[in-house]
């Protein structure tokens, strides 16, 4: 999670140009013996688009994307979660953001594929019912 931290840092500058300024939360959840670190990381990119992140320090990841109309609904949603299988490095993860960023540009509910391409390989999401 301190990788994610430090490559979001270092790619400010490049997410500035993007209209993108991440807000970054940090939470400590305690449940009787131990404690589990969160981060939520928040990008609004226009008045209207979002793109949220939730990482657990077990490197579990929840991605959601969504641009509502006004009076009308979703223009578009995804969502994606899964164990993150590119090690300690944020890097990737960083790198997933700025693409969904773009993708994000003028999406529609259609083009939701794009961010299933960036995200797909890199979140594990275990075996599921046929």
């Amino acid at each position: 999670m301190e990788g994610v931290l430090e490559s979001i840092r270092r790619r400010s500058k490049a997410l500035k140009h993007r209209n993108a300024k991440p807000a970054i939360e940090r939470f400590l959840e305690v449940q009787e013996d131990h404690f589990e670190e969160r981060i939520e990381i928040r990008i609004d990119i226009r008045p209207r688009q979002t793109l949220r992140l939730k990482l657990w320090s077990d490197r579990f990841i929840d991605v959601w994307a969504a641009e509502s109309v006004w009076q009308a609904g979703w223009k578009f949603q995804y969502q994606k979660s899964g164990r993150f299988v590119g090690g300690i490095d944020g890097r990737k993860i960083v790198g997933a953001i700025e693409e969904s960023l773009s993708a994000m540009f003028e999406m529609t509910a259609d083009d939701t594929s794009e961010l299933e391409q960036t995200w797909k390989p890199l979140l594990a999401s275990g075996p599921s019912a046929l």
